[in-house]
């Protein structure tokens, strides 16, 4: 018999669609593929379940949602429903948006102006400078940029720069440690400008069909690159090890 998937919590039976994204952008169905992302072979071992799509939201282990005993009539024909309600909302707003890229254009500048942010728009590079505050005294201009070749969002900001030479290798160090540990934004070192970036693209596929995906992402992004900056900020101006740097955050972790 046929497994059924559904939510461990909710019984919430996903729409087969590629709803689920990756550490490295790439946007998947991952139930085709047990939880395994096609692209970097990353496997998932916990799953969200997607509220706005009639899920409760919570994150579940990838091998709960197979039950061996099939879905239920009912719980099928509610699948049938989800699909098909899936499918009307994702055409009735493509419809509605025309241009994809001009929709997040749209709704990135919306979010700055509702949030009352400190940004510049450039139209002609297709791209948005945020202003952030880190503490009273401490700020970064976080970017936003369309990439309509790879189709997302490119969300970067300068974590650190200016470093000695003969930092590079604790550099390295401590960028993959975060690289390893984050399942979101990545640290990208660019040796020629001595620069550390911290950056995330969302697909625009994700923010078109997901509400409130774009602002949470660039509020997930902040957060997460604040912590990248005070941890560089140890290595590169205190010339702390990163040993060290790196055993806090994995305290502060636990005690967490």
């Amino acid at each position: 018999m046929k497994k059924g998937i559904c939510c461990p919590k909710c019984n919430w039976n996903p729409p087969d669609e590629p709803l689920w994204m990756c550490d490295c952008s790439f946007v998947w169905n991952t139930f085709e593929t047990n939880g395994k992302c096609p692209q970097c072979n990353k496997k998932w071992d916990v799953t969200q379940c997607l509220q706005e799509f009639g899920g409760c939201g919570q994150f579940s282990p990838h091998k709960e949602w197979y039950s061996e005993s099939g879905l239920s009539f009912y719980s099928k024909l509610k699948e049938i429903n989800q699909r098909i309600r899936w499918y009307y909302s994702s055409f009735k707003k493509l419809r509605l948006i025309g241009n994809e890229s001009d929709y997040v254009w749209n709704e990135l500048k919306s979010i700055c102006k509702k949030n009352e942010l400190h940004y510049g728009v450039y139209e002609k590079d297709n791209c948005i400078v945020v202003t952030l505050l880190y503490d009273n005294t401490t700020s970064a201009e976080f970017n936003y940029r369309l990439n309509d070749e790879r189709k997302c969002l490119e969300m970067y900001v300068t974590i650190a720069e200016n470093y000695d030479d003969n930092q590079l290798s604790q550099v390295f160090t401590l960028a993959s440690h975060f690289n390893t540990l984050s399942a979101n934004a990545k640290v990208s070192v660019y040796t020629n400008e001595k620069q550390v970036l911290s950056v995330l693209n969302v697909p625009y596929t994700m923010i078109l069909f997901r509400s409130n995906f774009l602002e949470n992402s660039c509020a997930m992004h902040f957060g997460i690159s604040k912590d990248f900056f005070y941890a560089f900020k140890r290595l590169v101006e205190d010339k702390e090890d990163p040993v060290f740097i790196i055993a806090d955050i994995l305290n502060r972790q636990k005690s967490n």
